[in-house]
């Protein structure tokens, strides 16, 4: 669909098991992705930069995230994740790695959204998404947040699963989070709240 630019909104069947890479690189116009039930992979920069996507949901058996799926999808507010149903076992979803750097050569075509205030770009899986104020991931679904996951967003709130055993650094950096716990789950903890100024309570749980 690259370069679709008149698609508003896109809701696929259950038939679908992986979006492919740039899938969505230019449709501007689109606001609204709805994913049936079977998709499990969501390769790289899918819906990075498209500055008016709204809403998305993520399926129960969806297991991969590649590089910046959302980065830089600075309307994006809704993100939901569908419940497992009863009986079955959660797939563990992973998220793709960011990265930073301070230059960006012209001939790269890995895209950076966002920018800290000392000059330096990032993508990460939700890095920019200012409109993005709080998410809810099932119990069950991960055990990591990877680097630079929700770096420079608008995120305020974000409730760790008790399934999370690990948050690598970066990942919540300049957020507008106001307080955050940490289940007693997590056994490794990077720089992961960096200019976060807003933040006010750090609960640990025993």
């Amino acid at each position: 669909f690259e370069g679709c630019s008149g698609i508003s909104e896109i809701s696929f069947g259950e038939g679908l098991a992986t979006v492919g890479s740039y899938s969505f690189k230019g449709c501007d116009a689109l606001t609204k992705v709805r994913f049936g039930k079977g998709l499990t992979e969501i390769k790289d920069y899918v819906f990075t930069g498209l500055k008016n996507l709204q809403s998305v949901n993520i399926p129960y058996t969806a297991k991969k995230f590649g590089n910046g799926t959302f980065a830089g999808c600075t309307a994006l507010s809704t993100v939901t994740f569908d419940q497992t149903p009863a009986g079955e076992t959660p797939e563990i979803l992973t998220w793709g790695s960011g990265s930073g750097t301070t230059t960006i050569s012209s001939s790269t075509t890995t895209p950076y959204p966002y920018t800290d205030k000392f000059g330096v770009h990032y993508h990460g899986t939700f890095a920019g998404c200012t409109a993005l104020k709080s998410l809810e991931i099932p119990e069950g679904r991960m055990n990591a947040l990877p680097t630079y996951a929700f770096i420079g967003s608008g995120l305020e709130s974000f409730t760790i699963p008790a399934s999370m055993t690990t948050i690598n650094s970066y990942a919540f950096n300049y957020t507008k989070l106001k307080s955050i716990t940490i289940p007693h789950t997590v056994i490794s903890l990077g720089i992961a709240f960096g200019g976060c100024d807003e933040l006010a309570s750090v609960v640990f749980e025993e």
